[in-house]
């Protein structure tokens, strides 16, 4: 599933060229004259490179991975794209997975609008470890300064009492907290170890240093069985509200009644 987009003159992407995993851009241009767009790439270290400009016609469409012309990145374990363009254009940005079997596996992935300060929390509603389950936790560095942080894991908890801190293992590191810092408009990444029979789950609650900027995020689930990847969605990092609204099917409806679900997580951000 893809969002709607709405026309931005400057953007950031989390990109990653690496193995199995490509990235892919689509820029649309809505408007009567053409735009300019003006792009680079930047590493985790927070080296840019790769500086280029591409044309795109009134009414036109560009749609390419970033190893393709007119990015032609190079290997990029994991980092960012940053555009700006001479008139808005609307943007969308996918990882695409070739998975063990050849399969091409798609997720959504955010673009900043880098036009935009965010001034609200980054929470990731829902992840899943273990049992085949895996959750790649992506932040975007919307500045050009460095950010940092803390990311809380918190249980799933019940109706009894306040829900705990969840223990995780993300990058090697053990524990219910772990710090990120990110470059200037660069990228982190942290994947949990998938580790155990048992699926656990949570929710994932960022909170920026003082004075740091707020980041971008996306999680990404990931479901392996039999040593093989079968599934891959990309959610985007969210904030607290009061009021929300959503595209639901059930089984019964549709052309095949039999296998659609919808599943939705909430999170509550209160301590009581």
């Amino acid at each position: 599933g893809v969002p709607a987009a709405a026309p931005i003159r400057s953007g950031r992407i989390y990109a990653e060229v690496n193995g199995r995993a490509n990235t892919g851009l689509a820029f649309v241009n809505p408007g009567n004259q053409p735009a300019l767009i003006s792009f680079f790439f930047t590493d985790a270290t927070g080296r840019d490179f790769g500086h280029s400009a591409i044309t795109i016609p009134a009414k036109g469409l560009l749609g390419r991975f970033l190893d393709e012309s007119p990015f032609n990145s190079v290997k990029l374990a994991a980092g960012t794209l940053t555009f700006n363009a001479s008139t808005p254009v609307s943007v969308v940005a996918l990882r695409g997975y070739n998975n063990e079997r050849n399969e091409f596996l798609i997720t959504t992935l955010p673009v900043s609008d880098l036009s935009v300060s965010s001034n609200r929390r980054v929470i990731f509603p829902h992840l899943a470890d273990g049992g085949g389950w895996t959750t790649k936790i992506v932040l975007v560095n919307p500045t050009d300064n460095p950010i940092s942080g803390e990311i809380r894991f918190i249980e799933q908890g019940s109706t009894s009492g306040q829900a705990g801190p969840l223990d995780l293992n993300v990058n090697g590191q053990s524990g219910s907290t772990l710090t990120y810092t990110i470059p200037p408009r660069s990228s982190w990444s942290g994947l949990t170890s998938g580790s155990g029979t048992a699926v656990r789950v949570g929710s994932a609650h960022v909170t920026p240093a003082d004075n740091s900027g707020i980041p971008s995020g996306v999680a990404v689930f990931s479901y392996r069985r039999n040593g093989i990847v079968v599934t891959e969605s990309g959610v985007i990092a969210t904030s607290e509200g009061a009021g929300f609204r959503l595209f639901a099917e059930s089984p019964g409806s549709g052309a095949d009644p039999g296998s659609l679900q919808t599943g939705i997580a909430v999170t509550n951000l209160a301590d009581e």
